[in-house]
């Protein structure tokens, strides 16, 4: 639908060139956007969130250890790359960021700009 269009459109996210593709909740409520990806595997460490300018950048990675006894007869993984890069809207503060990590599932909430009044303006 042209609003599924535009909606996508306007969060535009850049998946980086190697990484695994992130499943990502945007959600808006009155005071926040809320960002949740499922990444799991990690620890809070490993994670690293970046807000410049107009873009929201999320990394992580976690290179797993083998033991030096263990021979492998299939190797899906060695190591967990997630990159996303999200644009955000002119109406969010990037100084009011909270992050959470809990049970594979990275929340990031970005709180809104509080709203301008309308100024009233005397006539001299």
């Amino acid at each position: 639908s042209v609003f599924d269009f535009f909606l996508n459109d306007f969060f535009n996210d850049h998946p980086a060139a190697g990484s695994r593709d992130v499943p990502t909740n945007i959600i808006e409520d009155d005071n926040n956007l809320i960002f949740e990806l499922a990444i799991p595997g990690l620890d809070k460490k490993d994670i690293e969130i970046k807000a410049e300018g107009e873009q929201l950048a999320i990394k992580a990675e976690k290179k797993i250890e083998v033991k030096e006894n263990h021979r492998f007869l299939r190797r899906e993984f060695g190591q967990i790359s997630y990159h996303r890069v999200f644009e955000l809207p002119n109406y969010v503060d990037v100084n009011g960021i909270k992050a959470n990590y809990e049970g594979g599932i990275l929340r990031i909430s970005i709180s809104k700009k509080a709203a301008e009044k309308p100024k009233l303006i005397s006539v001299a």
